[in-house]
């Protein structure tokens, strides 16, 4: 990642926060593109089968979520609050 590229992702991330921060719902809501999936995956406490054993994300990847939301259903919260 060159220099530019990183302030530009740092300069975005911090306006995120900032809009967040300040309960500016609605601007927030304005960064995020139509397609966005705003998924967190519920953690597996699990014991390892073996020394080698290796565990794929991609395996997580189906299982339900604590949430999992999209642009018009983030739009519905905003409105909400």
């Amino acid at each position: 990642m060159n220099h530019e590229l990183r302030l530009d992702v740092e300069a975005f991330l911090y306006r995120e926060a900032r809009l967040l921060d300040d309960r500016k719902f609605r601007d927030w809501l304005d960064l995020l593109t139509e397609d966005v999936r705003y998924w967190m995956p519920t953690r597996h406490n699990r014991m390892r089968e073996g020394p080698d054993e290796q565990w794929e994300v991609e395996k997580e990847l189906d299982v339900l979520g604590f949430f999992d939301e999209t642009k018009s259903s983030l739009a519905l919260r905003v409105e909400r609050f």
